[in-house]
């Protein structure tokens, strides 16, 4: 491949209820200079009019049309495996490219082979403020950032970059690199996709590099809303893949978990709720991770490792799902009780000299005027707040048994398929071993 020659490319825009944002995203990638490419939909099982505005107004593009959704990854992979062309680029459907976009994401990867992977310099709507220069993952905890994020751009990440990651909103990879790592890892449903594949071309002796001039506009639509338990265990749920796929098992266990532990402790209730669905989702996926950590080369987890991130998981979820009222408290309900008291409270006037005796004529006034009332109603309140509190209780102590009794449940039946896994492979070896009796008779 030379730099006079214009290698081909599938551009894929992996589509899931976007019909508002195609337009503009395909008339951008179909007004491309760029000589030698095609662009292929991806829809994930839309159910607004996506297929029929790609059928209606972009003839030329490819449709592939999945029969569910089943997330950023798997879409994706329907195009990628299919790809015969030299590179393979992913697009979200709210990104708008520039003319010259596709060029300069490809020329680095045509004058260097050792880079494997490209990606974009993302602008927000008005081209001020920087949404992703290049991508980092923080220790140990895995957590990922973006270089430039929100700062006003003034040239400051204006240098081609070797990066952890680049963003799936708009990257390239060479088609050869996807047959060498394989496909995007399936077991994400969304976010950390990216960082996974290009972790893995990375460690296959690739880099990843950000690409300045390769410039678009990211509109960021939010297919799930940022600030609810669903976002929060999605993102941890994958975060905690990515951790045991490709971090050791010491690393975190003497690393991430004290630092993991003492984190929960700042999150709002929402994020900390939706964190330990994410630990309990980690634990019903384990074998799966296991699976796709010996797939990766990496060193195999002992069976005493397996049993140490199961107790794990479940000593961090218990944390995680502590109620706000037990915080800094020896006694929660006692707590929640002293909160529920609703009290009398005294006249005070901070006015110097006859402040006292204003207080003392409101006191008056009010044990006349209403004090027989007022405390009618607040014993009603009390009576109810103490009903209240009671119910909390109950119903705190039966969902925490529910829940132990559930990750039980969870423990004993990923335990059963770690045994089954082991039995399958006696049963190989005692299958190889009669095959080859066999063949000496």
């Amino acid at each position: 491949m030379t730099l006079t020659a214009s290698p081909s490319v599938t551009i894929i825009v992996l589509n899931w209820n976007a019909a508002h944002f195609l337009p503009d995203c395909l008339t951008a990638l179909l007004n491309l200079n760029y000589p030698n490419f095609k662009v292929v939909v991806v829809d994930n099982n839309s159910s607004d009019d996506s297929i029929e505005l790609v059928h209606r107004s972009f003839p030329a593009v490819k449709l592939i049309c999945s029969q569910s959704n089943h997330g950023f990854a798997a879409g994706n992979n329907l195009a990628v495996q299919q790809a015969d062309t030299d590179f393979v680029v992913l697009v979200n459907p709210d990104v708008v490219v520039d003319a010259d976009w596709l060029h300069h994401l490809v020329l680095p990867m045509q004058a260097d082979e050792t880079i494997g992977i490209t990606g974009s310099k993302l602008f927000y709507p008005g081209r001020v403020l920087i949404q992703h220069a290049g991508g980092f993952i923080t220790a140990p905890q895995a957590l990922p950032g973006h270089y430039g994020l929100r700062e006003t751009d003034t040239g400051q990440y204006d240098v081609q970059t070797e990066v952890d990651y680049v963003i799936g909103a708009a990257l390239a990879i060479r088609r050869d690199v996807v047959a060498q790592i394989g496909p995007m890892d399936e077991g994400f449903f969304l976010y950390y996709e990216e960082c996974d594949w290009c972790t893995r071309a990375r460690q296959a002796g690739y880099r990843v590099v950000y690409v300045p001039e390769a410039t678009a506009v990211h509109f960021e639509s939010v297919t799930l809303a940022q600030n609810n338990v669903e976002y929060f265990k999605i993102f941890h749920t994958s975060r905690w893949r990515y951790l045991l796929k490709h971090w050791s098992i010491a690393t975190i266990l003497t690393e991430t978990v004290p630092v993991e532990t003492a984190w929960l402790a700042t999150l709002p209730p929402v994020h900390r709720h939706g964190v330990a669905h994410a630990y309990v989702a980690t634990v019903k996926n384990l074998s799966s991770i296991w699976k796709a950590r010996t797939n990766e080369n990496y060193q195999l987890a002992t069976p005493e490792e397996e049993a140490q991130i199961r107790q794990t998981m479940f000593n961090l979820r218990q944390l995680a799902w502590q109620s706000p009222y037990l915080e800094g408290t020896t006694n929660g309900s006692v707590s929640l009780a002293q909160k529920m008291v609703v009290k009398e409270r005294p006249f005070t006037s901070k006015l110097p000299m006859i402040g006292k005796i204003i207080a003392r004529l409101r006191t008056i006034w009010g044990n006349i005027a209403m004090r027989q009332y007022v405390r009618s109603l607040m014993q009603q309140q009390n009576e109810f707040n103490q009903l209240l509190t009671t119910y909390f209780e109950r119903h705190q102590a039966q969902l925490g048994q529910q829940d132990k009794r559930g990750m039980e449940r969870i423990q004993d039946f990923t335990a059963l398929q770690s045994q089954i896994t082991q039995i399958n492979e006696q049963l190989q070896a005692i299958e190889s071993r009669l095959s080859r009796l066999a063949n000496r008779k």
